[in-house]
């Protein structure tokens, strides 16, 4: 358990320094839209929470810590781990 803890630190650190590195831009060009982070990346942008959920469905991420967040200047809730089943 203890090394899947570090394993989803590392993922989430990954992710949030990601997010915080591409959000100027991101906030200034698709204000409104969705994103997907998975290790450290950014997956894609997308129209609708749905598209960005498939996504990760579709290229098999439900085992990673990923972010899916709405591109917004207010405070917005992220869901970390998306998929992933907690013990």
């Amino acid at each position: 358990m203890e090394q899947t803890q570090n394993k989803d630190d590392n993922e989430n650190m990954l992710n949030n320094a990601a997010y915080r590195r591409f959000f100027p831009q991101l906030v200034n060009d698709h204000e409104g839209e969705w994103i997907v982070f998975s290790k450290g990346e950014l997956i894609g942008i997308f129209k609708s929470r749905i598209e960005a959920i498939q996504t990760i469905k579709t290229y098999n991420l439900l085992q990673n810590c990923n972010v899916v967040s709405p591109i917004t200047k207010w405070k917005r809730k992220v869901t970390l781990g998306f998929g992933r089943k907690l013990k």
